[in-house]
């Protein structure tokens, strides 16, 4: 058992290396596992959200960008807050990189995506505006205190109201 360097650098304490054998199999089991529950979890969730979202009268659009979103971020809140704040910082960098780029990338060359107009005049400058102060805070190392926690907290009702009132 040991822990290595780099997970102290990215705040880990105490994680050991799996031994092998029944310990290998075990955490290979608890991916796999882990990976279906997803899987399962994800097409409810998506399916639950459109069934009601669509009896309220509210578009598909806004169904993503709000009951989806959401709901898929909550997981990435739940793992990365406990013990590990590095964690927090790459998970959520990570997600959206692998939302761009393996997301999109994938459903687009399943089936065409059509850009909603709404997504180029508000939402796509709502997103950088919200990674400035990410970058700011990654140049510069400085450390997000809790009332900018609070201020992107805030930040984050406003846009989800601004949506329900522009659909």
């Amino acid at each position: 058992m040991f822990a290595t360097r780099r997970h102290t650098q990215l705040g880990i304490k105490g994680l050991v290396c799996p031994q092998l054998g029944e310990k290998r199999m075990e955490a290979w089991v608890s991916v796999g596992l882990g990976l279906v529950l997803l899987l399962v979890g994800g097409e409810l969730l998506v399916r639950g959200a459109v069934a009601s979202a669509t009896s309220l009268g509210l578009s598909p659009l806004l169904i993503g960008l709000t009951l989806v979103g959401f709901g898929t971020s909550t997981p990435e809140l739940v793992t990365s807050v406990p013990g590990a704040p590095s964690i927090a910082v790459g998970n959520v960098v990570g997600s959206n990189i692998a939302n761009f780029l393996y997301i999109l990338g994938a459903a687009s060359i399943i089936q065409l995506i059509d850009m909603p107009p709404q997504i180029a005049s508000f939402d796509i400058w709502m997103m950088l505006g919200a990674t400035a102060p990410l970058a700011y805070f990654a140049i510069t190392g400085a450390k997000l205190q809790r009332w900018e926690g609070w201020v992107f907290l805030t930040s984050c009702a406003a846009y989800k109201g601004c949506l329900y009132s522009i659909d």
